[in-house]
């Protein structure tokens, strides 16, 4: 064993030293005079471990460095890096360090002691927003949706606020780049929303359904701050957050703010909380996902405040009101509309200067236009359909060409149509470009622009249709087709949450549960036409579609652009599915 000693001054102007590799600075803001102080080095050959240790002369400060362990007066702290520096001011242990983000960046931070841990920055920021008298917020939901890793973004852009005052008054408004607005409120168990999507008001039976509405409008993270200030009124959103424990925890500046990052994985699923550290309320959600198809990212940001005056204003629930006769900018000329009502079938599709066909497993397109709503159905060669869109349509008859919106799930459409006799065209600018402002776009997205010839050039991102009204068959409603005046029967029984107490799954039977066995709740929330499944690790969300005329009864889901056909039969309190899983064969029996 050895042991050497030195004697050293430390200053207020930061003078330094070494302990093994690592510089260590001690700053003393107060003005008190220099001050000495002892740094020993002990070596212990047969353990192979070394001791560096410093005391000041005042007694103030007591250092010791073993292996990656500091101590801190008692404190403790872990050293990554061997070039890790150590600065303590006055009281105040900072230590820089170097951490590699999962995009690869690097960045310096201040390492957290060991005795903090992720439970206890969750349980402090739970206990936030379960005591906060009152909390206000105004952000933005950013979602980008790209069909590869490299392809250009399409960007959408949400703003939102919230209003909220315990017990239970809460005021959530979210709103497009359309203007277009999904508003909820409740006081206590009086529950409404407004979606200009679908005007009216409508009451449903929780707010778990409430924003549930917000998700397919949205998506990302409409309920997560609602669910964290009133946990026993959103049950699906608050247990949401505590499905996956956080992998990794790191620090991080989100405009000048300290923050708590705390990262969630499961699959191809990654969630990062930005938490301020001060506060302890959350500041940003990153999300990101890949699906068969396309890569989905969603950036939350919230700006936010607690305990602060909340006026009854703020709380009003104020849907916009009825559209006056001579509102004549968004009134769409009903005479025109009345042409274009009913089923059309596509005569010919062309995409980017190529006709799609039959033997590229295209068998068609089915538009159906009812009021001022659409659905979009796709036809494969076998006779099978899937649900493509839905949503709204906006007519303008004063220009030429005349235009048209499909305002549908995820974004808006622009084109332009002409109607002679029963053929009508259609020429649209397809998913690939993007209206996001040029400060926003990735280099290389198309711009979004509404087409001005019935064209569709060769490479570009048009879409040209040529449509024939379908003449609807009596005996359609017996051959078991899925139209929509036997549609609604059932859909008013399945409104409403429902959870999964059976399962069987390929001759095996029981409760929901992992793969490793252990049991889990599964639930489907049923709202108008949307599914929401919320699992342990996701939440979906799809559309479905209902035929009580066939026998058994059928139902249909569509997600992601891919539908299953499965069975159901309801009695009472109790709903039985059945899907194919492995094929696109709907079962016959359950």
């Amino acid at each position: 064993m050895s042991n050497s000693n030195m004697r050293i001054e430390l200053t207020p102007q930061s003078d330094r030293i070494t302990l093994g590799t690592h510089p260590l600075t001690i700053v003393n803001t107060s003005g008190e005079k220099p001050f000495g102080g002892t740094h020993r080095t002990h070596k212990d050959r047969a353990a192979g471990i070394t001791t560096h240790s410093f005391e000041s002369a005042n007694g103030r400060y007591k250092i010791t460095l073993v292996d990656k362990v500091l101590t801190v007066n008692g404190e403790r702290y872990t050293l990554e890096n061997p070039t890790d520096a150590i600065r303590i001011v006055d009281d105040r242990v900072e230590i820089t360090k170097v951490t590699t983000l999962p995009d690869g960046e690097r960045f310096d931070s201040q390492t957290l002691p060991d005795n903090i841990d992720v439970e206890q920055i969750v349980d402090r920021m739970t206990k936030v927003y379960a005591e906060c008298k009152s909390y206000t917020d105004t952000g933005v939901i950013e979602s980008v949706v790209r069909e590869t890793p490299d392809s250009p973004n399409m960007i959408i852009d949400h703003s939102f606020t919230t209003a909220f005052v315990r017990p239970g008054r809460i005021r959530f408004e979210i709103e497009n780049e359309d203007k277009e607005k999904l508003l909820i409120s409740a006081n206590e168990s009086n529950i409404q929303t407004w979606w200009d999507l679908e005007p009216g008001i409508r009451k449903p039976a929780s707010l778990d359904l409430a924003f549930a509405e917000g998700l397919g409008f949205a998506g990302g993270n409409v309920g997560h701050i609602p669910a964290l200030l009133m946990p026993q009124k959103l049950e699906v959103w608050e247990a949401s957050l505590k499905v996956v424990e956080p992998k990794r925890i790191y620090e991080r500046k989100l405009e000048n703010v300290e923050c708590y990052c705390l990262e969630f994985k499961f699959d191809e699923q990654r969630t990062v909380l930005w938490i301020d550290k001060q506060s302890y309320l959350i500041l940003q959600i990153e999300q990101s996902i890949k699906t068969e198809d396309n890569y989905y990212e969603w950036r939350t940001t919230f700006n936010p405040t607690i305990n602060d005056n909340v006026t009854e204003q703020m709380l009003e629930f104020d849907p916009p009101s009825p559209r006056s006769a001579d509102d004549s900018a968004n009134t769409i000329p009903e005479e025109e509309l009345k042409q274009l009502q009913g089923d059309w079938e596509s005569v010919s599709v062309t995409e980017g200067g190529k006709q799609l066909a039959t033997e590229n497993g295209f068998g068609g397109l089915l538009l159906q236009i009812k009021g001022n709503t659409f659905v979009i159905t796709e036809r494969k060669p076998n006779g099978e359909k899937s649900e493509v869109d839905t949503g709204r349509i906006e007519i303008d008859i004063t220009t030429s060409p005349k235009t048209i919106d499909f305002i549908g799930r995820d974004e808006r459409r622009l084109g332009i149509y002409e109607l002679k006799d029963d053929l009508l065209r259609l020429c649209l600018i397809e998913r690939s470009g993007t209206d996001a402002p040029e400060e926003k776009r990735v280099p290389g997205s198309k711009t979004l622009k509404r087409p001005k010839t019935f064209d569709s050039p060769t490479g570009s991102n048009i879409m040209l249709m040529e449509f024939r009204r379908k003449q609807t068959e009596p005996s359609s409603q017996a051959q078991g087709g899925l139209l929509n005046d036997v549609i609604d029967d059932d859909q008013p029984l399945l409104q409403g949450t429902w959870r999964v107490v059976f399962v069987e799954d390929s001759g095996r039977t029981g409760t929901p549960q992992m793969p490793d066995g252990q049991q889990v709740e599964i639930e489907f929330i049923f709202a108008d036409n949307k599914l929401t499944t919320v699992m342990p690790d996701r939440t979906s969300v799809a559309t479905f579609q209902l035929n009580p005329s066939t026998s058994p009864k059928s139902i249909d889901v569509t997600e992601n652009g891919r539908t299953k056909p499965g069975i159901y039969d309801i009695e009472g309190d109790s709903l039985r599915v059945c899907f194919s899983e492995f094929t696109d064969e709907r079962p016959t029996s359950r």
